[in-house]
C-alpha cells in the first residue's frame, strides 16, 4: 500500500466496508482534483457540506 500512495494516481479505497486509515485520507486530499475527475466527485467551496448529510446521513451504526 505504501508504494500506491506514493503514485499520484487515484486509487479506489473500499470505503463501503471500512473507514480509511489516515495516510489513505491524506493520499485523497493531496491529489484531490484528480480523485474529482477520475470518480466524478463535486467539489464543495470551503466549509459547505451538501444539505442531505445532515437529513440523510448514511454509514455505519454501533450498537453502544
Amino acid at each position: 500500500m505504501e508504494e500506491l500512495l506514493k503514485n499520484p494516481n487515484p486509487i479506489r479505497f473500499d470505503t463501503k466496508n471500512k473507514w480509511m486509515k489516515g495516510e489513505q485520507y491524506q493520499h485523497v486530499l493531496v491529489n484531490l482534483n484528480a480523485y474529482c475527475k477520475a470518480f466524478d466527485l463535486q467539489r464543495y467551496e470551503q466549509k459547505t457540506h451538501p444539505l442531505c448529510i445532515y437529513t440523510e446521513p448514511e454509514g455505519k451504526t454501533f450498537n453502544l
